[in-house]
């Protein structure tokens, strides 16, 4: 008992708690100050880009902080800092060369963030698997598919990464109509369902193009339709429920295929 007495009442336990809590407080106050630096993006875009930068400044400064109170409690207890980070620096060196593949990785992940290839909540594509991006650090990427499958890649792999968020995607829907349909009523039930599709969020543009196509047993019209990347499934069959609506409150028939079965004589 005396000896933990003797211990508390040292100047090296006051110093080592008052290094920590300051370097705790250091790393509180950094953090506040890259949040509210950074959230200043107003877009979908940029809130998912600030996501990843805030993952990443985060990481890379409690690091530090624990390595300079480190340093800094050493140094309390006498022991040469100087000599020891020198040869932290020789031993990283010889460790660097020997996970090569890992510093790939992570200067790959400093190149995903600064270069904006994609961010947290992209939608992409890697060796045909496409996927929304879910968690990404400084070595690997996670990617979750729409059937629920998550893909990890290393971030030395980024060149082989197509981000698909990056653009608007545009969907072609052509809709079957009967041949026996005038072509202005049909344009008339067309035109409301452009005015409805447009309501639609996160939809850019809505347009009427025309006849597509004269099928067997249906004339095609065409509408173009564009939107989000991450909500363009969602937003295609918003649109088909909206034209069947529409179709149906107009009496414009949908055509489809019928079989006719006649049950002929018995063969004796």
């Amino acid at each position: 008992m005396d000896k933990i007495v003797e211990f508390i009442s040292q100047k090296e336990f006051y110093q080592t708690l008052i290094t920590i809590g300051l370097g705790y407080l250091i790393y509180l106050l950094v953090v506040n100050v890259i949040h509210v630096i950074i959230n200043k993006g107003k877009d979908e875009f940029e809130k998912n880009r600030r996501v990843t930068v805030l993952n990443l400044f985060e990481n890379i400064v409690k690091w530090l902080s624990w390595f300079f109170i480190i340093v800094v409690i050493l140094n309390i207890f006498g022991v040469n800092t100087t000599s020891l980070i020198a040869s932290l620096g020789i031993a990283g060196v010889v460790v660097g060369l020997a996970l090569q593949d890992t510093v790939k990785d992570l200067i790959g992940g400093i190149s995903i963030i600064y270069g904006n290839y994609f961010v947290v909540g992209d939608t992409v594509e890697y060796k045909g698997f496409m996927g929304t991006v879910i968690d990404m650090n400084l070595r690997a990427t996670k990617i979750q598919k729409f059937t629920g499958e998550v893909l990890i890649v290393a971030n030395k792999n980024i060149e082989e990464i197509i981000n698909l968020s990056q653009k608007k995607a545009t969907h072609l829907i052509k809709i079957p109509t009967s041949y026996e349909e005038p072509k202005e009523k049909v344009e008339v039930a067309i035109a409301r369902i452009l005015v409805k599709a447009r309501n639609l969020k996160p939809v850019s543009v809505v347009d009427y193009l025309g006849i597509e196509e004269f099928g067997e047993s249906c004339i095609y019209y065409a509408i173009r339709v564009t939107c989000r990347q991450d909500k363009r499934w969602d937003i295609k069959r918003e649109v088909l429920g909206i034209i069947k609506e529409e179709y149906d409150n107009c009496n414009i028939k949908i055509p489809y295929n019928q079989i006719e079965i006649r049950k002929g004589k018995d063969i004796k």
